[in-house]
């Protein structure tokens, strides 16, 4: 069971948000590990959360494996949102949780297309849209 630190000063509120959100990743990990059933080889990740300021609800970033089985993943979590969110409820020594709000995590796709933008203009130096000293040359307009 856990314990979030009560906040004290006001300058202690988004450092309560951050454990909180710690604290959820943590949590909500073991309860689908245990609770949600996935096909065969779907790996299912939860990478992190956001506390809405309020502390009213959080949502839940999962990152899924292989990307083809998101949504089917994402939905077999998603049936089971009342389930999560109870046994949650039960473990967390909170007055108020988070209401969980779950959603597929493209964070790590962005970085891996980025990285293979920068492979390729590696690759292919031709492929760079700026010019050696890497400033973009002014705007010119027509009148």
């Amino acid at each position: 069971m856990a314990d979030i630190q009560p906040a004290g000063a006001p300058e202690s509120a988004s450092h309560r948000l951050e454990q909180l959100n710690s604290l959820l990743v943590q949590e909500v990990s073991q309860l689908v590990r245990r609770e949600v059933e996935f096909e065969d080889g779907v790996f299912v990740t939860i990478s992190r959360a956001i506390v809405a300021p309020d502390a009213e609800s959080a949502k839940v970033f999962v990152s899924v494996f292989p990307d083809e089985k998101s949504e089917g993943a994402l939905k077999a979590i998603t049936d089971r949102i009342m389930h999560l969110q109870g046994l949650l409820n039960k473990r967390l020594h909170m007055k108020f949780v988070p209401k969980l709000v779950f959603a597929l995590d493209h964070a790590e796709e962005k970085v891996a297309s980025l990285n293979a933008l920068l492979d390729a203009v590696e690759k292919d130096p031709t492929l760079t849209p700026l010019p050696k000293n890497g400033l973009l040359p002014p705007e010119e307009t027509t009148v």
